[in-house]
């Protein structure tokens, strides 16, 4: 599975062969195939999105990889912001029954996020700082100083996530480090933080729609 930050563009990529093979060792380049099996997916408010993603096969290896939209996440029957926006509030102070309820989202199903981002919280931010320096720019990663509160593996996640968002952002009009980013950005949660956790905590940015591909796996 390759997530994609732009689906014209990764479609235009597909049908130039100019998406690699994310498998490794193989050196093969992925042509357009068939599309995946289409799903419906929950969006903000409760709102169904249906979604039929690309797919490519391999000319080398001939394995097929299916090019999943940022806007959804893999494993998951919501969108990316439906995901972010829960996390926000929960981080914030809010009771996660009460933020479940506000963006409408079963309470079991929020508590499975909360719980799932704050045990992998180290893998995850390493994994997110590591997709900012292969782009130059961590700076944006670490929570500011706030006094009187302390910053829970929650917050240094979104914070992590946030800063390898808007360092992708600034760079996307620019070809991704080989052997860089590329491997790291498949991450569940950095698609939640490259839209609703963006869009709040990075204001001043703007999504980018690349005229050049711009795939990320």
């Amino acid at each position: 599975m390759i997530i994609v930050g732009d689906s014209v563009a990764s479609r235009w990529a597909l049908a130039e062969w100019a998406l690699e093979c994310p498998k490794p060792a193989c050196t093969g380049r992925l042509r357009a195939w068939t599309a995946a099996r289409a799903r419906w997916v929950r969006g903000p408010g409760g709102a169904r999105v249906r979604v039929r993603p690309d797919r490519g096969l391999c000319t080398a290896c001939g394995a097929t990889q299916v090019l999943l939209p940022a806007v959804c996440l893999p494993r998951r029957a919501y969108t990316a912001d439906a995901v972010g926006a829960v996390l926000l509030d929960v981080e914030r102070g809010r009771p996660v029954a009460q933020a479940a309820a506000t963006h409408l989202v079963p309470v079991s199903t929020a508590r499975r996020w909360v719980a799932a981002v704050t045990r992998s919280a180290a893998t995850l931010k390493a994994a997110a700082v590591g997709v900012a320096a292969a782009f130059g720019d961590t700076d944006r990663c670490w929570p500011p100083f706030r006094s009187g509160r302390p910053d829970g593996p929650l917050t240094a996640v979104l914070h992590a996530l946030g800063g390898a968002a808007a360092a992708w952002t600034r760079a996307a009009a620019s070809p991704a480090p080989r052997g860089g980013a590329g491997t790291l950005s498949g991450i569940d949660y950095l698609a939640a933080l490259s839209d609703g956790y963006q869009r709040q905590l990075l204001r001043t940015w703007a999504w980018p729609t690349p005229a050049a591909p711009s795939a990320s796996a």
